[in-house]
C-alpha cells in the first residue's frame, strides 16, 4: 500500500493535464475522452453486469475499481476497437468492459500461456489488446506485436504494481514500434501510429 502511495505521489509531480500536451492526437484523446464524463447508459450497463458477476465470484479482489473501469469505458467507447484480445490470469471485469463497446465487437480472452497465445495470435489482427494485472511481460508483449495494425492500441493494467511491471513498462514504451505512450498511473496505453512522432506522456485522470 505504501509502495503504491509513494509511486502515485512521484507520478503526480511529473504528470500534466491537457495543457501539457502538444500532440493533436493525444490532446483530442485527453479532452474528448479521458476528461469527459462517463456515459450514463454505459455506466448503468456496467453496474448491472458487475452486480451479476459479483454473485458468482468468490474472490472479490479480482474486480478492479470503479475509477479504473470508467477510464477503460471511456477509452473503449472513444477508440471503438472491433477485434479485442484480453490476456488474463483469471476472471476480471475487463472482458465485460471491452464487450460493451458495441454489438459488432469481438472479444477473445485467453490465459497467459505460450501455447495459447501463439495459437490465438497466429495470422490474426487485433485493434486492442488488454493485459491484466501481473500479465505485463515482455515475452507476451512481443508475441502480441505481430497482431497490430496502424490503429491498434494496447492497455496495460497496473503498470506500477511492482518493480518488475515498472521495468517492463519502461521497456515496452521505448520499443521501436511504439509511437505514443500514455502513463495514466492506473493504466499504461500505447499506440503504433506510424504518422506520429515518438512521444511519452504522463496524464492525470
Amino acid at each position: 500500500m505504501f509502495y503504491q502511495q509513494r509511486k502515485y505521489l512521484q507520478f503526480l509531480l511529473k504528470s500534466s493535464n491537457q495543457h501539457g500536451v502538444h500532440s493533436p492526437f493525444v490532446y483530442q484523446l485527453v479532452t474528448k475522452c479521458l476528461y469527459k464524463k462517463i456515459d450514463k447508459n454505459s455506466w448503468k450497463t456496467f453496474q448491472n453486469s458487475n452486480n451479476e458477476l459479483l454473485k458468482n465470484l468468490k474472490n472479490k479482489n479480482l474486480i478492479i475499481s470503479h475509477k479504473k473501469v470508467k477510464i477503460l469505458l471511456k477509452l473503449i467507447h472513444y477508440l471503438k476497437p472491433k477485434n479485442n484480445l484480453e490476456i488474463a490470469s483469471s476472471l476480471d471485469i475487463g472482458v465485460i468492459t471491452l464487450a460493451m463497446n458495441s454489438s459488432n465487437s469481438c472479444v477473445t480472452t485467453i490465459a497467459n500461456t505460450p501455447t495459447e497465445i501463439s495459437e490465438v495470435t497466429l495470422n490474426r489482427k487485433f485493434d486492442c489488446v488488454y493485459f491484466h494485472k501481473n500479465q505485463i511481460t515482455l515475452k507476451t508483449f512481443n508475441t502480441c506485436l505481430k497482431t497490430i495494425n496502424n490503429n491498434s492500441f494496447f492497455i496495460f493494467n497496473d503498470i506500477y504494481g511492482n518493480s518488475e511491471t515498472i521495468k517492463n513498462w519502461s521497456s515496452i514504451k521505448n520499443h521501436p514500434k511504439v509511437k505514443v505512450s500514455l502513463d495514466l498511473f492506473y493504466f499504461g496505453v500505447i499506440f503504433f501510429r506510424k504518422e506520429q512522432a515518438k512521444e511519452h506522456f504522463k496524464i492525470r485522470v
